[in-house]
């Protein structure tokens, strides 16, 4: 395929709300300790721009180095733009520059508006991006995967917004991140379970290869009822308000992908594939529910 599509292909956008989502969720948090009339709008934007920037450039070095590596070549599910032949390497590392600065100048403006901790933060979201699966640490390949993944999109991201809109360090947003950290690892899991045989080929290391088949499937389900045993966790000692319980509504949603992790086996593979994407669905569905949870506060001010 040509066209411009393909760029839009190939930063694999269903998985771009792994970093909106807590944008949202560590910005509408300062919202709810300040009041709206502290929120910085310009800074929101920036911060979303920035991150969502870093997050193509963490997918684009991923399919880079997967396909240097010759990996990324299974039949079904989220395959690369270089493994679909939409995309040379030379037009992925063009896109890599192009993101790379689009986040570094939002950082750049963040520093000299918000403060001196965005080049920090933002220092080790671009460290993050790249160790990922470039070589030599390849952190992917090596079984901590998950451990990258978790800090990027889960404290680090949060935080960060957070200290954008309230310019003050907060234990809180760490906190309130805990949910869906639980459910962005889902996301990395699931695709990772559905690529176990694949991965295994290629000597891959992560955790659903260590767990095995059985174990994998198991810890797919572990991680979405952690999401929601957080949030309860986090309203019985008051860090959240009642109100998150709203995030309950998605458990339909979480049932049906645990039934479909748990029947892998008797499920097609074609219809298996997508599983990574759905779970992105109701890590989306439930994050902009944690988010809106925050803002009734503000309202009765």
């Amino acid at each position: 395929m040509t066209g411009p599509g393909r760029y839009w292909r190939a930063v694999r956008p269903f998985s771009l709300p792994a970093s909106v989502v807590p944008v949202f969720l560590g910005s509408v948090l300062g919202v709810s300790e300040l009041g709206f009339s502290s929120f910085h709008p310009a800074a929101f934007i920036l911060t979303l721009m920035g991150v969502v920037a870093l997050h193509c450039v963490g997918n684009l070095v991923n399919d880079y180095f997967d396909d240097r590596k010759g990996v990324d070549t299974g039949p079904y599910g989220s395959r690369g733009s270089l493994a679909t032949k939409e995309m040379t390497p030379a037009g992925v590392r063009r896109l890599i520059a192009i993101f790379l600065v689009i986040a570094s100048a939002c950082g750049i403006v963040l520093t000299f508006t918000r403060g001196t901790f965005v080049p920090l933060l933002g220092g080790v979201g671009v460290l993050l991006a790249f160790t990922y699966t470039a070589y030599p640490i390849h952190l992917k390949y090596r079984g901590v995967g998950d451990l990258v993944i978790v800090l990027g999109f889960g404290p680090l991201v949060v935080l960060g917004s957070n200290m954008v809109q309230t310019q003050h360090f907060s234990w809180k947003s760490v906190f309130i991140a805990l949910p869906i950290t639980f459910l962005v690892d889902a996301i990395l899991h699931a695709n990772n379970t559905r690529d176990l045989t694949i991965d295994r080929q290629n000597r891959i290391r992560t955790w659903a290869g260590i767990l095995g088949p059985s174990g994998a499937r198991t810890f797919y389900s572990l991680l979405l009822i952690g999401a929601y045993v957080s949030v309860a966790t986090l309203v019985s000692v008051s860090v959240l308000t009642p109100v998150a319980l709203v995030t309950f509504l998605t458990i339909p949603v979480a049932w049906k992908l645990h039934r479909m992790m748990d029947r892998q086996e008797q499920i097609e593979a074609a219809a298996f594939a997508f599983i990574d994407a759905k779970t992105a669905q109701l890590h989306l569905v439930f994050g902009l529910l944690l988010s809106a949870s925050l803002i009734p506060p503000v309202l009765i001010r």
